[in-house]
């Protein structure tokens, strides 16, 4: 699959260690997460609002959340997923995806359509849950690697297949991107991005599809994932 050693199989192939020690290792943390988190938010309770330790005490928490986020994350990775399919109909999935992600913020990214798509209800086979996270993990890439997405694409591949392009600006990512998507996932900065992306190819693999990035000026680029079609 391409994945290096990250797949719950390949774990066990290499160490034995399967999927409830992972999770018990993963819960671990999580507690002790959780009792950090507890005491700063003590600690904040019981400081003015002008005091200056407030400002380290939110230097905590946000620490926690982030640590956090990498565990769940880590997580998704490393167990296995088994998707329930069924027909997804994507132009609403991804607009409760949209609103979920960009929740709060004025500006949500735009959403085109190809014209053979328009006035089309274009259904996928595969499970909706996972689906969602793909989509929403692939944009949480975009920002961690500081680009931001002008509009998202949809747009017919094949008869049988569909692209959702993430076009997005001012990456820190490489100009010639149009590389191997395991290489990219290995080199590419910060490490939680590569972890994102390395869930996002993971995913798309479950449901058959393909993963690509393309640069098309310096600063320009887009993220594609490919998924077949319903009937």
């Amino acid at each position: 699959m391409g994945e290096r050693d990250y797949t719950k199989r390949s774990l066990q192939r290499s160490n034995g260690v399967d999927e409830n020690f992972l999770s018990d290792v993963i819960h671990k943390i999580k507690n002790g997460l959780g009792g950090i988190g507890g005491f700063a938010a003590l600690l904040e309770r019981d400081l003015e609002t002008n005091d200056p330790r407030q400002r380290l005490v939110h230097r905590i928490q946000d620490g926690v959340n982030k640590v956090n986020e990498v565990v769940v994350n880590l997580m998704t990775l490393v167990r296995d997923i088994e998707p329930r399919f069924k027909k997804v109909k994507l132009q609403s999935l991804l607009k409760e995806m949209l609103k979920d992600s960009w929740e709060g913020e004025k500006s949500i990214p735009e959403i085109s359509y190809h014209p053979n798509l328009k006035d089309v209800k274009v259904e996928l086979w595969g499970d909706p849950q996972v689906i969602r996270k793909m989509l929403s993990h692939a944009i949480r890439f975009t920002d961690l690697v500081k680009g931001k997405i002008e509009v998202i694409r949809v747009s017919p591949h094949t008869k049988k297949k569909v692209n959702v392009e993430f076009c997005f600006l001012n990456g820190t990512l490489p100009k010639d991107t149009s590389q191997n998507i395991v290489k990219l996932m290995n080199d590419c900065q910060p490490i939680e991005a590569r972890l994102l992306l390395a869930i996002v190819l993971k995913m798309v693999t479950l449901h058959g599809g393909r993963v690509s990035i393309v640069s098309y000026t310096k600063n320009q680029k887009a993220l594609t994932i490919q998924l077949p079609r319903g009937n």
